[in-house]
């Protein structure tokens, strides 16, 4: 929910089998700024979770993601948030965060809405991120290129991420990982 109480954004961590209850909640921590726009679950084991929020910042020219290490409870409830990495933009162009697609363990699609690109991200054991590619932009504008993500397998299992956004453009749509 982006600027909770008009402040910050707030992410509810929510047990697949009671969507009703959350089972913990994480706030963001820059006024102005839409934390909680995109949420991406990177890893979840029986004791752990990581999961990415994208935190445009329409008042900034950037915008961050949060990746959140928490420590869940046997059912699921958060017990503490572990580490809090933040990734910053490293190519131009606004709204970083507005739109997030986990790619394994290791790697992040982010979408830069206002910049018109998606950046993939390589994160180590810490997830921190070590490398970026080079930006992947539309064809042709204009476009909202890169509004939403997501990761695919096409025929064969060849893994890919499908790039959406409104407003027409004549891009295909889609990048070979």
């Amino acid at each position: 929910a982006p600027r909770h109480n008009g402040k910050t954004g707030v992410v509810d961590i929510a047990h697949s089998s009671r969507l009703r209850s959350s089972a913990g909640r994480l706030f963001g921590e820059n006024p102005g700024c839409l934390f909680g726009s995109a949420v991406a679950a990177l890893v979840h084991w029986p004791r752990r979770a990581v999961v990415a929020i994208g935190e445009p910042c329409p008042e900034e020219p950037t915008g961050r993601v949060s990746i959140v290490e928490l420590e869940l409870r046997a059912g699921g409830t958060v017990v503490a948030e572990k580490n809090r990495v933040v990734l910053q933009p490293v190519a131009a162009g606004g709204g970083f965060g507005c739109s997030l697609a986990a790619l394994g363990e290791d790697r992040l699609a982010v979408g830069l809405c206002a910049g018109q690109q998606v950046l993939i991200f390589r994160l180590n054991a810490s997830h921190a991120a070590t490398s970026a590619t080079p930006p992947l932009q539309p064809v042709s504008r204009p476009y909202s290129f890169g509004a939403s993500l997501a990761f695919v397998r096409l025929g064969g299992g060849v893994p890919a991420l499908a790039v959406g956004g409104g407003g027409g453009g004549g891009t295909r749509g889609r990048a070979p990982l």
